[in-house]
């Protein structure tokens, strides 16, 4: 009896714990044009049209890829070419909206703002206009 007393309230956390990790259901995406994607953390899929969009998820579309968000609160998001957004609940329109991030060139942009980049980029163009020149490196005679 002890041992069937531990197996159901041993299943009771189990299933308890399950139900806890299953994030909420806050609307679903439509007009998916493009590759667009979808992440929770631990996972990346693309997004097709009527697929959950789940409370704390990141959609990133790609150069071509564009997405509507319906959310049950009633808000319409819009995701155009290179751009992202990590969907919350307990956010209205105008916090969605706003939480819209432009991605895409950012990462070289950051890149070569730093002084290693700009330098990295100075280097490369000079090594291009030596071997386009047919210079080999040496100095010029006097």
């Amino acid at each position: 009896m002890l041992k069937k007393t531990l197996t159901v309230v041993a299943c009771a956390l189990l299933c308890g714990a399950v139900l806890a990790q299953q994030a909420a259901l806050i609307g679903k995406s439509a007009e998916v044009k493009g590759l667009v994607t979808v992440s929770d953390g631990s996972t990346v899929r693309s997004v097709l049209d009527g697929a959950p969009v789940v409370d704390g998820t990141r959609y990133v579309t790609s150069s071509n890829g564009t997405v509507l968000l319906r959310m049950d609160n009633g808000c319409d998001v819009r995701l155009q070419p290179n751009q992202a957004l990590v969907v919350r609940d307990k956010d209205d329109c105008p916090a969605l909206w706003a939480a819209i991030q432009n991605v895409g060139d950012k990462a070289v942009a950051g890149f070569l703002g730093g002084g290693a980049g700009l330098a990295l980029l100075g280097a490369t163009a000079a090594t291009a206009a030596l071997l386009r020149s047919g210079n080999n490196g040496s100095p010029p005679p006097i």
